[in-house]
């Protein structure tokens, strides 16, 4: 068991090498039927860098907007002229602190929102064995993926790969490019 373990950490290691920015190990997934979720080994999720950064620098503005306001960034005659301006407009005040600490708000929100708009979820079954993978257990992935994607609720697996220590027996090769599942020879470190 520990074994396995460490291989699907090294599979994880290796997605996040290729450019995975999520990597989850032995990730819970309930099927359309069934009480028991099944278990994939190693979940990689990929989207645009861009949202990370987009998120960092809306932190920061919230974080200097919330700074503004806390510390009175506007001295006096700067408040009485707000203040003034503030009749004038009829009750609307120019806060330049509250305005960035909105406004990084807004933004810290649509960060989240674009990270979850994943491009490519990435299912990969683990098999660290002696003997090449055989047929059998490509049969049980498809039938579990097929179960998942039934379900229609939480991520569903874009891609699904079976990845093998040893390789494979000519029949689960032939049986996984039918069904769309890529088989990768991933050598133990």
């Amino acid at each position: 068991m520990a074994r396995g373990k460490a291989y699907e950490e090294q599979v994880g290691a290796l997605m996040r090498k290729i450019g995975a920015q999520r990597v989850s190990l032995r990730v819970k997934k309930r099927g359309a039927t069934g009480e028991r979720p099944h278990e994939v080994d190693v979940h990689a999720e990929f989207y645009s860098q861009g949202w990370d950064t987009f998120a960092r620098l809306s932190w920061a503005l919230a974080l200097i907007g919330v700074a503004a306001l806390a510390y009175g960034v506007v001295d006096d005659d700067a408040r009485a002229a707000i203040i003034e301006a503030d009749a004038a407009l009829g009750g609307f005040s120019p806060m330049p602190g509250a305005a960035a600490a909105l406004v990084g708000a807004v933004l810290v929100a649509l960060s989240w929102i674009g990270r979850a708009r994943v491009e490519r979820h990435v299912w990969i079954e683990c098999k660290d064995r002696k003997r090449p993978v055989k047929r059998d257990a490509v049969i049980k992935l498809a039938e579990q993926v097929d179960e998942i994607r039934r379900a229609a609720h939480g991520w569903q697996p874009h891609e699904v790969w079976i990845a093998s220590s040893s390789g494979f027996d000519q029949d689960a090769e032939a049986f996984a490019e039918k069904h769309g599942i890529i088989c990768k020879t991933i050598p133990r470190d």
